[in-house]
């Protein structure tokens, strides 16, 4: 948990490798571009000269009409020279991701806005890292999860309620401010309490408040470590204060960390802290007895939990209905022109020539992959693609294909289901989705190599190695559908096959010797 100030220091640090990778970007493609125009130079230099006399007639107070006529003549022929190449006018000039700051941070002596966002991101990352899911919406929590029958705790059917107590958390994140009131959240386990809370933390964190996510059996145990341990940097003091000054408190599963006199002590202090700063809260538990929860936190904890708005949560456990669910996604792709995207977006992505990362495709003659090589190269040029955003680079170079099969693989991690990648095309979405969110590695399977090029090196990059390689060309989700037998009988022998002992056979005893 990083105090807000680190969050500030790390966000300035991360604009400025921002500005320093658009300089550098700037000087290689104004070498690239010298390199293809010989005239570049010296047309840049009548502009450079041209604008110095400009400002020296207007410094000097003289007519500054034929000294500007002659830069926009200047600045012309350097624009017209740059169209001949199919580069754009700006082509030269640093690509910053922050016009107003130019990724400096500042602007007119005031912190600038993209500061505060990287912060935002910052926090975003720290709070998933935390916590067992992702931060989303409430958009992703779905109404069907929960049963259509009457639920005997509310008096109506548990979708119904839950549909209105979902209403009810989206509009208090809707107009959060420092002044909102503290939420318990509270339900058997598995009805989505954290899955709401970290929606809140996502549109809280939007609106620019800072928020603070802590697993309270992972935040106490730290906290008691450090207390009786060695602490000489001050750890526990610095952790307690930026959870008890941070805008927006998240306290998840409270009622499952090992109860102790130090976690009954500091829990107390640190709640009272929060309500004496009339700061809101949100406590999650799977605790519904208020005589259990003053039984295991005392009064004085189980009164002030009392003063929280609750939330009930019912129905039916949501992770056991989606672990009966689907146990397996398959990917394909079908259309014109896919491989040439792809290797697009891979040579950016892997930072690999273009000419080494293009195929032949459904079979283009040598003269059609010369022309697809150099649609390419001028797609590259011509866009400017972030090789360190993958939603840059895929905006840029990719198409709705590779966006949709992107997001196939984050769903997949997220609902912790495996997905198998079919083909170049697919494999690249792996590769996208992977680079976007790391974590998202653990759901990807290639089912097969393709023949492109670039197949075998966009799987390496992603540290997977094909069930299949077999010359397919194909990417319609053939090579994942036959791939699927190999995992049923992989699954078959893992889980049915006897041990020696359930065969009767006698245990492998090492025998003397030399051996042969």
């Amino acid at each position: 948990m990083r105090t807000k100030n680190e969050l500030y220091q790390e966000a300035l640090r991360t604009v400025a490798r921002r500005r320093q990778t658009a300089r550098a970007r700037a000087e290689d493609a104004r070498a690239e571009a010298e390199a293809a125009l010989p005239g570049l130079r010296h047309a840049e230099e009548e502009v450079r000269v041209r604008g110095i006399r400009c400002a020296l007639a207007g410094a000097a107070g003289r007519d500054r009409t034929e000294a500007a006529a002659a830069l926009a003549d200047a600045r012309r022929k350097l624009s017209e020279l740059l169209a001949s190449s199919g580069r754009p006018a700006d082509a030269l000039e640093p690509r910053f991701t922050c016009k107003l700051c130019e990724d400096t941070g500042v602007v007119k002596g005031r912190t600038c806005e993209c500061v505060h966002k990287v912060m935002q991101q910052l926090r975003r990352e720290e709070i998933e890292a935390l916590s067992s899911l992702s931060i989303s919406s409430f958009d992703t929590m779905e109404l069907r999860y929960y049963p259509d029958e009457k639920d005997a705790d509310v008096g109506e059917s548990a979708r119904r309620y839950m549909a209105g107590q979902l209403a009810e958390l989206k509009g208090y994140a809707d107009e959060f401010d420092r002044t909102s009131p503290s939420l318990v959240l509270l339900g058997n386990a598995g009805l989505g309490k954290t899955h709401a809370a970290l929606a809140i933390a996502g549109e809280v964190l939007e609106k620019g408040f800072d928020v603070i996510y802590v697993s309270s059996p992972d935040f106490f145990s730290k906290l008691e470590a450090l207390h009786f341990g060695q602490d000489p940097a001050g750890e526990e003091e610095t952790l307690l204060r930026t959870a008890a000054g941070a805008d927006l408190l998240i306290l998840d599963d409270l009622g499952s960390e090992f109860n102790s006199s130090f976690l009954i002590s500091t829990l107390y202090s640190l709640l009272n802290n929060r309500l004496g700063a009339k700061l809101p809260t949100i406590v999650t538990t799977n605790i519904t007895d208020s005589t259990l929860l003053e039984r295991l936190y005392t009064e004085k904890i189980s009164s002030r939990l009392a003063s929280f708005l609750p939330c009930l949560f019912v129905g039916k456990d949501i992770r056991a209905q989606k672990a009966a669910g689907v146990q397996l996604l398959a990917t394909g792709e079908m259309g014109i022109g896919n491989t040439t995207t792809s290797s697009a977006v891979a040579a950016v992505l892997l930072g690999q020539p273009v000419e080494r990362m293009t195929g032949r495709g459904a079979g283009l003659s040598d003269a059609g992959l010369a022309r697809k090589v150099d649609a390419i190269h001028r797609g590259i040029v011509r866009n400017q693609p972030d090789p360190a955003d993958p939603l840059d680079v895929m905006a840029k170079l990719g198409g709705f294909d590779i966006a949709g099969l992107c997001g196939i693989f984050l769903g997949g991690a997220l609902e912790r289901v495996p997905v198998l990648a079919d083909g170049f095309i697919s494999g690249v979405a792996a590769l996208c989705a992977v680079r976007l969110c790391p974590a998202a590695e653990k759901a990807v399977f290639a089912s097969h190599c393709s023949t492109e090029p670039a197949a075998k090196l966009v799987l390496d990059a992603l540290n997977k190695k094909a069930l299949i390689t077999a010359g397919l060309h194909l990417g319609e989700g053939t090579g994942a559908v036959a791939a699927i037998p190999l995992w049923d009988m992989a699954l078959a022998v893992y889980d049915g096959c006897y041990s020696f002992a359930e065969g009767g056979i006698d245990a492998y005893t090492p025998q003397g010797g030399a051996g042969c």
